[in-house]
This record gives C-alpha cells, sequence and structure tokens, in this order.
C-alpha cells in the first residue's frame, strides 16, 4: 500500500526507508539480519511496538492512502534552510558516502540534531510471501553508518560541513539494486529537517585499491619491503568493480604528508581494465626512500587515480620495516581471536607483523625477535604439522623468542616433544617447586 502512494513522488521529492524487524515469527527477516542493531535502535527511536508504521518527516501517521498522501504533500510543502548532497562510491571492496550539509543565510542554528547515512535495497521481489504475506518488499534497510543512532549533527546559517562514512560490501548484495539515503532528524522533536537519496552510478568507471607490493632485491635487507634507508620500487594493484564501466587511459598520482617518507617517482599508469579486472602499475613503479631513521611504523599513502571518466582519490595504510614481534594467527578449526590480539597491541602501542599459517613459509621468522603462535580454540591431531614444527624448531635454534598460546595442545601426545623440549613442561604433570606444588593443564 505505502509503495501505491510513494511512487508517484520523484527522488528529489521523498526519500523511503523501511526498517524490518525481528518478528512476525519465525524471526528470520534477511533484512532485519542484515542489521540487527539499527534496526532495533530505530524501533526504539519510535517506541514501536507492532508493525506496520509510518513516519512521515519523523511524525507518525495513519496507514491510507489519503493519509499518507496528504502527509507527505506536508513535507515537501515545508521549508527547509537546510540542501544535502549525496554521494556514494563503490570500488569493489566497500561503499563510501559523502553527505554535504549546505546551510542557507539567515539567523538560525539547528542543534540538538543527528544526521543519518542510510543504506537500502530498492527492491526485491519473492514467489513465495513472506510470513506477513508480502511479495515485494521496496526500499529495505541494510546498513546505517556510524550506527542507528546516527552522528551528533550541529550547523549553522551560511556554513557547509561534510560527512563522509563507509559500508563494508556485502558479496549478496546488487550494488546495481542498492539505494543511498541521508537525513538529519532533530533528537528532541523528531522532525526531519531534511532528506536526500541518490543511487550508485554505473554508467562510469570504478577503480579502486587492491594490494602494494615492493622491489628491494638491490636493498641492504631484500624482503620485499621497505626497510629503514631504502629506496625501493612501489608496485600497486588496482581494480575495476564488477556492474561498471571499463577503467580507460588510468594514471595515478601518489602523495604523502609522513615527512619519513620520500617519494621520488609520483606518477604512473595501468593498463586498460574491464570490469572485474585487476592490473599493476609493474612497467611504470613509484619509487620510495625511507628515512634512515624510522623505526616500524604505518604511513598513510594518498592515490589519485584518474580515467576516462573517472577522478578519484584513494587512501590506504602500508608498514614501512619490520616490527620486532610477529603474530602467527593459527586458528584452524577454531575461534579467530585475531581482533582481541590486535586490540591489545594497539592499547601497548605495539605495531606487531601478523601472518597466517599459510603464509609463514614465505616469511624469515629470523626477522623477528618475539615470535607469538596462537592456536586459539583449534583441537586436534593437526594443530602444528611436521613443516611448521621445522619452521618453529629452526627459528629456536637460531635464537628466536617463542611465545606458544594454545588451549588443546596437551591434549595429544603428537606434541610432547615440543613442549617438553622446547617449553620444559609435560602436561598433567604435577610440580613441586620452590613456589609450591602446580600442575601442567594447558600451555598457554
Amino acid at each position: 500500500m505505502v509503495h501505491e502512494v510513494t511512487v508517484d513522488y520523484s527522488s528529489d521529492e521523498l526519500s523511503v526507508i523501511a526498517y524490518h524487524m525481528s518478528w512476525p515469527a519465525p524471526g528470520n527477516d534477511p533484512w532485519y539480519h542484515a542489521a540487527p542493531d539499527e534496526a532495533d535502535n530505530r524501533r526504539a527511536y519510535y517506541g514501536v511496538n507492532g508493525i506496520p508504521q509510518i513516519f512521515v518527516g519523523g511524525d507518525g501517521t495513519s496507514i491510507s492512502n489519503n493519509t499518507l498522501t496528504n502527509a507527505i504533500n506536508g513535507q515537501i510543502n515545508d521549508d527547509t534552510p537546510l540542501l544535502i548532497t549525496l554521494e556514494a562510491f563503490f570500488d569493489g571492496d566497500s561503499i563510501f558516502v559523502t553527505a554535504t550539509v549546505e546551510a542557507e543565510e539567515g539567523d538560525y542554528t539547528i542543534d540538538n540534531s543527528k544526521l543519518h547515512i542510510v543504506l537500502t535495497e530498492a527492491y526485491e521481489h519473492w514467489d513465495t510471501p513472506a510470513p506477513n504475506g508480502m511479495t515485494d518488499f521496496y526500499y529495505p534497510m541494510i546498513g546505517m553508518a556510524p550506527s542507528g543512532q546516527g552522528q551528533t549533527f550541529t550547523i549553522e546559517e551560511g556554513e557547509t560541513l561534510e560527512f563522509t562514512e563507509g559500508f563494508e560490501f556485502d558479496g549478496e548484495w546488487d550494488v546495481t539494486n542498492i539505494n543511498v539515503v541521508s537525513f538529519i532528524q532533530s533528537v528532541t522533536s523528531d522532525e526531519v529537517y531534511q532528506s536526500a537519496n541518490t543511487i550508485i552510478d554505473i554508467s562510469v568507471p570504478s577503480l579502486g585499491y587492491s594490494a602494494t607490493s615492493f622491489d628491494d632485491d638491490s636493498q641492504w635487507r631484500p624482503n620485499d619491503r621497505p626497510d629503514a634507508g631504502e629506496t625501493v620500487d612501489m608496485i600497486v594493484q588496482i581494480s575495476a568493480a564488477d556492474f561498471f564501466q571499463p577503467g580507460l587511459n588510468i594514471s595515478g598520482t601518489l602523495s604523502t604528508d609522513d615527512d619519513r617518507v620520500t617519494i621520488n617517482t609520483d606518477a604512473s599508469t595501468w593498463a586498460d581494465l574491464q570490469p572485474g579486472e585487476f592490473g599493476t602499475n609493474s612497467e611504470s613503479p613509484f619509487s620510495i626512500t625511507v628515512s634512515e631513521d624510522i623505526e616500524p611504523a604505518y604511513v598513510t599513502f594518498d592515490l589519485n587515480l584518474i580515467a576516462d571518466e573517472f577522478d578519484r582519490v584513494v587512501t590506504f595504510d602500508l608498514l614501512m620495516g619490520v616490527p620486532d614481534i610477529l603474530l602467527v594467527n593459527d586458528f584452524g578449526a577454531g575461534a579467530d581471536y585475531g581482533l582481541n590480539w590486535a586490540n591489545t597491541f594497539e592499547s601497548m602501542g605495539v605495531i606487531p607483523d601478523v601472518s597466517t599459517t599459510a603464509e609463514i613459509f614465505t616469511t624469515v621468522l629470523t626477522d623477528y625477535a618475539t615470535v607469538i603462535w596462537t592456536t586459539g580454540t583449534d583441537a586436534g591431531g593437526s594443530l602444528i604439522d611436521i613443516s611448521e614444527l621445522l619452521i618453529i624448531d629452526n627459528y629456536l635454534d637460531n635464537g628466536g623468542n617463542l611465545i606458544f598460546s594454545s588451549q588443546y595442545i596437551g591434549d595429544t601426545g603428537a606434541y610432547t616433544n615440543l613442549l617438553a623440549d622446547r617449553f620444559g613442561v609435560t602436561h598433567g604433570e604435577v610440580r613441586k617447586g620452590s613456589e609450591g606444588v602446580s600442575r601442567v593443564n594447558r600451555s598457554g
């Protein structure tokens, strides 16, 4: 019924968002589960305890065509001093949205408000009716940034503000079916001062940063990364997103505000890319020189990519130098605690290298003073295979320091020698030392 009314309005006149809930039973609404926290937040904000409910401009309205039409027309005819301009960009991995808000000249200030940026799916049809009997779905919300609570918004007359948010792209989304909405709402009165909506334009190319590699074969430490005092070639891989137009005549300019890195060659080119293709500037790489006194640190680079009908700056961070610590996140079939480790390092102000066991065979462990090898909650006899044991033995034989963290490493006899020879412990053994008696049940 709602769509029968809203379809008569242009996108310049009306923005539509449908917040799906976890009911009716069985509670498996896919759009609710796409962003449950955001949906719950909006339900709580409006005090919704039953659906459907309709709000126009922040005010609840009855579910009838005439009433809804009158409410929408009232909002359209209500002057507002604010203008929102939206730009949405997809780089193949994420959707970036920039909302520019302009306030007209006048004697006023808008405060105690929130600005919201929302992703919706424009339309989906189901052959089998949902539990509520619906088969056609318009503008269901699939994400809000920075959250369902929005961000605090204050603007004065004559002022222009810009807000940018990013959404990690879900592989099940159809980028051609995504609508982007932004609106500004009073926290005290619920009034929506202004809204805007747009689509992601697929009539142009969409180029994005993918990866970086380094050629340092002629340097003092040839390890395929930029170390202190080295001058290296920097090869950047970019991608052309599916569904968009080919990237033609691609060039790029590299820059950084970090004075610990000097860019010697800042301009490069890439071959034309068809949608879904990747390419590098290996024929004309960038060149950088790293300061001799730099400690391992992340440096932020800006790459201005230009192609036919495309001009955008992409930003990425790269690690300069080799940290003292390597974390081998070997979680296998168990829980991935990589984020927990990252948060711990960050709280300590420590920058580690992070590797998986798939990568470890190309990593020189002896570059690191300390290696932390964690298998987390993984269990079974294949926690550490023979090739990995050889890598660990070689590292320790060369004077390395190893911290091993594993919940179940002692539950199988396959690692008896590792625990006994390298850590001096026997699983389940009761020991008496100067501090008393202890039982070694878990190694970690």
